[in-house]
């Protein structure tokens, strides 16, 4: 039994707007546009003037009385456009498209352009096709585009030219997916990763558990989490933007009314992811294949089209579905190009796909939902794929192990690795603990099994999924950089640090806000540690000395 709704959300917290990447004051010109026309029209200091789109093509115009192609909006005010002289009958021009780079100035006033004498003209035979202008390779614009109108002038009935689309918009965009970069992996986000001001992933939700709360209320839950963590330093700074997105695409019910699980589902305990990569599984989502009539894309198809970005199965975690986060990511060298036909297939322990179907030429992510938990448990799931993003992207090994208390060994001379290999943890039993601190930089193991070890550098870092700032949570003070990780702005060129636990912090305040919002897991220390991660529009430096990169990008590279 399978049914289908299709929903897009948005973080309810937001207001972000579109930007359109509009270039200043330009005439169509920037755009390339191929207008056929046969006169040469007045170039006018306001002209065109028409808001620039950042380079989309747009449609080629039946003959217009004038040539479109004067570099409108170079002047910050504007006489009046005189129009183009009467278009006559001809073959329909063969102007470029121009190549105007869409100008600086605030766009001018609008010109009226006098109506051309005949409207225009008829054309005694309506003219033949004209040829088009050639691309035009106009650079997007960098502003906002001009707002004067274009002239009045009535285009001729001539048949339209078959100008070719200019090339100079591709860069104009600060979003993703975009039409020039629809799916994961497409080197686009890599080329444009300073740039990228929000990201909206797409996700399918294929819901197969029966109990639990309604899916799209978890689904819209889950979505608010994911935004809030990503406004960095948003506990701090109530101005932070959502960097995330998150869009559900579309939840398919293959709930079965009477039996825990479908008979198509793949069995447990080992589930095999695979099965849901099938072309013979296609049909259930429901995506037809324009290319061939009648049939259905597959999953490996829905990633590769940039169609969903993100995959989330309400299932019974690790039995009937991937444990909480188990996705298939594309990995790079240090330069951040693809290393062609690796992937790293183990997130946070590895999916089971004994035939190797999940064979997509992109990065696949996946996730689980838990319909009876609240949103923190998907940020906490969703958290381990980011500790371990080291893998596939050699920045975030370079850049984050320090924050997430990684390589230990190499930077301290400790002999521990990670937080997670000593034997202390978030929610231990008080009485069963076996770290202290005799001071907030002073970490002290005493182990029952292993080596015990003094940890006197600690505090330059913020912690794990696993492990607040202080390891327990509450109880024990200690030093943290959470809130000032690559500033530099401490002694030394160090990291300043604050203390956790302790009463009216920050830290504190803003982790009670946050569970209450998005609760269980933990979910207030999961929304404080993303916050404190460097994000977009971040001040960090880098180990080597260079502005940080948001780091939310590489999820989908």
């Amino acid at each position: 039994m399978s049914h289908v709704i299709r929903r897009r959300f948005l973080a309810a917290t937001l207001g972000v707007g579109l930007a359109s990447g509009c270039g200043d004051g330009g005439g169509a010109g920037s755009n390339g546009d191929g207008f056929a026309v046969t006169g040469t029209g007045g170039v006018g200091a306001g002209g065109v003037g028409a808001t620039g789109v950042g380079g989309s093509p747009q449609s080629a115009a039946s003959g217009v009385g004038g040539d479109g192609s004067g570099i409108g909006g170079a002047s910050t005010s504007s006489t009046t456009g005189t129009g183009g002289g009467p278009a006559v009958s001809g073959a329909g021009g063969t102007s470029q498209g121009g190549t105007g780079d869409g100008g600086v100035g605030a766009g001018g006033s609008a010109g009226t352009g006098a109506v051309g004498a005949s409207a225009g003209g008829t054309g005694a035979t309506g003219g033949g096709d004209g040829s088009g202008g050639s691309a035009g390779t106009g650079s997007a614009g960098t502003g906002n585009g001009g707002t004067g109108n274009g002239g009045t002038g009535n285009a001729g009935t001539g048949n339209a030219g078959t100008g070719n689309a200019g090339t100079g918009g591709s860069g104009g965009y600060d979003y993703w997916p975009n039409p020039d970069a629809p799916a994961n992996s497409d080197l686009w986000i890599r080329d444009h990763h300073d740039s990228i001001r929000v990201m909206r992933p797409r996700v399918l939700v294929l819901d197969v558990q029966r109990v639990g709360q309604p899916i799209a209320t978890v689904t819209q839950r889950i979505i608010d989490a994911i935004a809030e963590g990503s406004r960095y330093h948003g506990y701090s700074n109530a101005g932070a933007p959502v960097f995330l997105e998150y869009e559900i695409e579309k939840i398919v019910d293959l709930r079965d009314p009477t039996a825990q699980y479908p008979s198509f589902w793949p069995p447990g305990p080992n589930f095999d992811v695979g099965e849901l990569f099938t072309s013979a599984f296609a049909p259930r989502y429901g995506f037809e294949n324009p290319d061939q009539p009648g049939s259905y894309l597959t999953m490996c198809q829905l990633f590769e089209r940039g169609i969903v970005h993100e995959l989330w199965i309400a299932a019974e975690a690790g039995v009937r579905a991937v444990y909480e986060n188990q996705s298939r990511m594309q990995r790079y060298d240090a330069n951040l190009n693809k290393i062609s036909g690796s992937f790293q297939e183990c997130t946070n322990g590895c999916f089971n796909d004994p035939q190797n179907r999940v064979n997509c030429s992109v990065s696949v992510r996946m996730q689980e939902v838990n319909k009876g938990r609240g949103p923190g448990c998907f940020t906490h799931a969703a958290g381990h794929a980011l500790e371990n993003m080291w893998d596939a992207i050699p920045y975030i090994r370079t850049n984050a192990h320090r924050f997430f208390y990684n390589g230990m060994q190499q930077r301290y001379g400790i002999p521990y690795n990670r937080l997670y290999d000593i034997d202390c943890f978030l929610g231990q039993a008080v009485g069963d603990r076996k770290c202290s601190f005799p001071s907030p930089t002073t970490l002290q193991y005493n182990a029952t099994t292993g080596q015990s070890m003094t940890f006197t550098e600690f505090g330059q870092g913020c912690g794990d999924i696993h492990h607040k700032p202080n390891i327990y949570g509450s109880g024990v003070t200690s030093a943290q950089a959470c809130e000032h990780y690559g500033l530099r702005d401490g002694a030394n060129g160090r990291d300043q640090t604050t203390l956790y636990s302790q009463a009216g912090s920050l830290a504190d305040t803003k982790m009670a806000e946050y569970e209450s919002r998005f609760p269980d897991c933990d979910g207030g220390w999961q929304t404080y540690i993303r916050q404190s991660m460097p994000g977009y529009d971040n001040p960090a430096f880098a180990e080597d000395g260079t502005p940080m990169k948001n780091w939310w990008p590489f999820l989908f590279y």
